[in-house]
């Protein structure tokens, strides 16, 4: 595989799953597999293979993972989603599922399971150029469609249709998000009051994120939905135990700017309470059955 001899390298693995049947080694041969007929442009046998892998070590999220990188090559945005979704439930670290949650809702125009998932990632990984676009991508969607149009003038874009409860069929529309997102688009209009004009960016995050986090927590109990049963409680918890404004700091991490660097030395007791807590916050037990 190294070798980018990738024929030979998927002629080789299913051989030896054809030798070694029910072998605990045969996790990485699957993911092995997987890659190389991937490699080959081979999309549909590719994702057979993950499926056979997942049957088989369902609790390796790499599986996951990986098809959902093939749907999303294949252009199947919805069916990488739930791949995704599936590999973050089963590993809640890793980072670069919650960069394709991000990136895909993002894509979709879910605006707020785009912005946690953004969050999520640049709480596993606040540095590094992901996180500096992860950011970017995450302040752009906070801000939306808010425009000052005169003195004391603003005006508010939003989709109509995302504030329906309802789905066209007339089911309960799960991982609804509509009104969450009006009330996040009201919250980007302090931003723009004369008493915070001299805010600095992460301040104005902070304010904006902690409207986000109380609004989520005053509708989590009628609403559905993996976003809102796996990613609210975290963002929930993070408020109830003051941790917003530390993760803010963290969170801007990359930007590199002096004033957060110092913010974070000045406050590493802080810092490292909420890495503990994150570390230890229960992602299982949030999840309804």
């Amino acid at each position: 595989y190294a070798l980018e001899k990738y024929k030979d390298c998927s002629a080789l693995r299913k051989k030896t799953i054809e030798l070694h049947p029910g072998d605990d080694g045969l996790e990485s041969v699957y993911i092995t597999y997987g890659n190389s007929l991937d490699a080959q442009g081979k999309s549909e046998e590719s994702i057979a293979v993950y499926d056979e892998g997942i049957k088989a070590f369902p609790q390796q999220y790499q599986f996951y993972f990986n098809k959902g990188i093939t749907l999303t090559t294949m252009k199947e945005l919805t069916l990488s989603l739930e791949a995704f979704e599936q590999g973050a439930m089963v590993n809640p670290k890793h980072a670069s599922s919650q960069n394709a949650i991000a990136r895909v809702n993002h894509d979709l125009g879910n605006r707020i399971p785009a912005i946690m998932a953004y969050a999520r990632f640049l709480a596993i990984e606040p540095e590094g150029e992901r996180a500096e676009g992860n950011l970017a991508n995450m302040r752009e969607l906070m801000i939306g469609n808010v425009t000052k149009t005169g003195k004391n003038a603003v005006t508010i874009s939003v989709n109509a249709g995302s504030l329906s409860d309802t789905a066209a069929d007339g089911s309960n529309n799960a991982n609804n998000f509509g009104m969450i997102e009006l009330m996040l688009m009201m919250s980007s209009v302090v931003s723009l009051d004369k008493e915070h004009k001299n805010d600095t960016e992460v301040e104005a995050f902070k304010i904006q994120f902690e409207m986000l986090c109380s609004a989520l927590a005053s509708s989590k109990e009628k609403n559905s939905g993996f976003y809102w049963d796996y990613y609210t409680p975290y963002f929930i918890e993070m408020k109830e135990k003051g941790f917003t404004e530390t993760f803010a700091y963290i969170a801007f991490s990359s930007t590199g700017d002096g004033y957060v660097k110092k913010w974070l030395k000045g406050h590493e007791s802080e810092v490292f309470e909420f890495y503990e807590w994150s570390r230890k916050f229960d992602w299982y037990s949030s999840i309804k059955e």
